[in-house]
């Protein structure tokens, strides 16, 4: 019963972060719309929805999900999914790497005083310390909300 609720739960996030961005026209003003014109925009929203998944999961053609369709369709939107999450994380590692490696080159550029190319360790404490001040008075200089 778990299971079941628990893909229920994956399925219902999945079936929503699909139909945000399939019906991202519909929904554009949606935070500005009246509680029935919100309602309205929901109703449109899931009737498309749910006909894009009968279209795109109902095997034997008769207009519905079936439980062993439903069971599919769940399977190859969690699949889908993880798919998604691993590329964004693989675009998230390879920018974060670019930000240490600028970041170790600016140090290095900026910090480097005996001009070996390296950062000693009174060098490294140096420069963090400095970039720490830095920030802290940026931080200062904001205006608080």
């Amino acid at each position: 019963m778990k299971a079941i609720h628990l893909s229920r739960h994956l399925f219902t996030l999945i079936f929503f972060s699909f139909t945000v961005a399939f019906h991202a026209s519909a929904v554009e003003n949606y935070h500005e719309a009246s509680p029935e014109e919100r309602a309205a925009i929901r109703a449109r929203v899931n009737a498309r929805r749910q006909a894009a998944m009968v279209e795109r999961f109902d095997k034997d053609g008769d207009g519905h999900l079936t439980p062993e369709e439903y069971a599919a369709s769940v399977e190859v939107l969690r699949q889908e999914w993880q798919q998604r999450q691993a590329k964004r994380r693989a675009i998230v590692e390879a920018n974060q790497a670019k930000f240490r490696n600028n970041r170790d080159v600016l140090m290095i550029h900026r910090f480097d005083r005996n001009g070996d190319g390296r950062l000693s360790d009174s060098e490294r404490q140096a420069g963090e310390e400095t970039i720490r001040r830095e920030q802290e008075a940026h931080r200062a200089k904001r205006p608080r909300r």
